[in-house]
């Protein structure tokens, strides 16, 4: 005997928020796998014992952290990118200046226009240098003795706003650097 309509909907409505029911119920796994070990980003304390650097010293690397090149072909200066910085072991707070030498070739000026730089040691805003044209600028001042970390990985950051990038391998290239560090 075939159901009436009205019998078989309430058995459709049942039958519907049952399978509602079960779909949006989830059982609860009764423990969790551990996430995914991982090291605490550490900053390398710089292996080397001298406060400031030439580029086109052998040793220059050892303070690199990132965004200098390390191939120097011979030459007195570094490329840098965007985003760089160096690390220096101090053996005390008072009486350090930090000086850098950089410039802005000719040949990424015409691409980026001008560029602004942007210094900071261990955080702390520094100096800014403006280039409204291509050129070198030298930066030399007194660091502030509370921002020193003795016997610590001191670290300057450089970073530009603006940068070109080479169409043949897509390497951004900000400035050229020639030396920087701390001296007394």
């Amino acid at each position: 005997m075939p159901s009436s309509p009205h019998r078989a909907a309430p058995l459709r409505l049942a039958l519907i928020a049952a399978l509602l029911a079960s779909a949006s119920c989830k059982s609860i796994p009764d423990w969790y796998a551990m996430p995914m070990q991982r090291q605490p980003v550490l900053v390398d304390e710089p292996s080397g014992t001298k406060s400031f650097i030439e580029m086109s010293d052998p040793e220059a690397p050892v303070y690199f952290l990132g965004g200098i090149n390390r191939d120097t072909s011979g030459d007195a200066w570094r490329w840098v990118a965007p985003r760089s910085a160096l690390a220096f072991r101090l053996p005390q707070r008072e009486g350090w200046r930090f000086i850098a030498d950089l410039t802005v070739p000719e040949i990424t000026f015409k691409e980026t226009g001008p560029v602004t730089i942007t210094i900071t040691i261990n955080g702390h805003p520094f100096e800014t240098l403006r280039f409204d044209q291509h050129g070198d600028k030298h930066v030399e001042k007194p660091v502030p003795a509370a921002w020193i970390r003795p016997m610590e990985a001191n670290i300057a950051s450089m970073t530009a706003d603006r940068f070109w990038t080479s169409p043949s391998d897509g390497a951004q290239f900000a400035f050229i650097l020639s030396r920087a560090g701390f001296r007394r």
